[in-house]
């Protein structure tokens, strides 16, 4: 007779269930709205502010373990432990539980993975920088090809240490995530010179000034090619790690979150 999983000791566990990665796989699409709707049938509707594909299976065209993620967004402490008793009822396994958050899984099983296996994260709402990620790698393709390669270079190293796997991730994500809401107030007229150079020798442009950013102006990568004036103030938000170091050690003159 095969043991229990809750009998079974962390090395037993990642022993049965490896990290093991596969190309991306455009059904992933499907089982998480299969999922989300079994899910939308058994939790009451109230209890739930939103649910979303989350993890390297919501990001296109890379490789990622067999295992898609989802999220629940909820209102408040007490439907995060209703909505964790109702799945739990309904055949969810409860794998980590503290004060804020909630994982549960499904398709583990004695024998191993099952054919379709899934992470569900429950939290309170807006404690979700999981879509920021996911939509930011979506938006950049180089970006997401960066994290298959980092990705594939830890699976055989941390094949049967998932928190070691999890853990040599971190930077990268890290680093994707400074640029939640994160706003670089440079001197241009200064620093003329290098902002021609950047534009010159890539494919950022400088976008139109909105009502939010009266009197300053927003260098991303778009169809805009506005030039600015030199004697403004602007927001600067870029993708690539290496040039927000350079604006911060070269040119910042206030950098402030908003």
């Amino acid at each position: 007779m095969s043991k229990k999983l809750e009998k079974m000791s962390l090395h037993e566990l990642w022993q049965l269930f490896p990290i093991f990665l596969v190309e991306h796989n455009t059904a992933w699409k499907q089982w998480y709205e299969e999922e989300r709707d079994i899910i939308l049938s058994v939790v009451p509707s109230e209890s739930i502010m939103r649910i979303s594909h989350i993890g390297s299976t919501a990001i296109l065209g890379i490789w990622a373990k067999n295992i898609v993620d989802i999220l629940i967004e909820v209102n408040n402490k007490l439907d995060l432990d209703a909505v964790k008793d109702t799945l739990v009822n309904n055949g969810w396994l409860c794998m980590n539980m503290t004060e804020n958050r909630i994982t549960l899984n499904k398709g583990y099983t004695e024998q191993g993975f099952a054919e379709k296996v899934f992470h569900l994260h429950i939290r309170i709402m807006g404690d979700n920088d999981e879509l920021f990620f996911r939509d930011y790698l979506n938006e950049h393709e180089e970006i997401a090809k960066e994290y298959e390669v980092l990705k594939l270079s830890l699976w055989k190293e941390f094949e049967h240490d998932r928190d070691g796997y999890t853990n040599a991730k971190t930077n990268f994500i890290k680093n994707i995530q400074i640029w939640q809401n994160v706003d670089i107030v440079v001197d241009i007229k200064k620093y003329q010179f290098f902002f021609d150079e950047l534009i010159l020798n890539t494919n950022y442009y400088c976008c139109l000034p909105t009502l939010k950013t009266h009197g300053r102006i927003i260098l991303r990568k778009d169809n805009c090619k506005e030039r600015f004036s030199k004697n403004c103030l602007f927001n600067v938000y870029t993708s690539i790690p290496l040039i927000f170091n350079t604006l911060r050690l070269l040119m910042c003159e206030t950098f402030c979150k908003i």
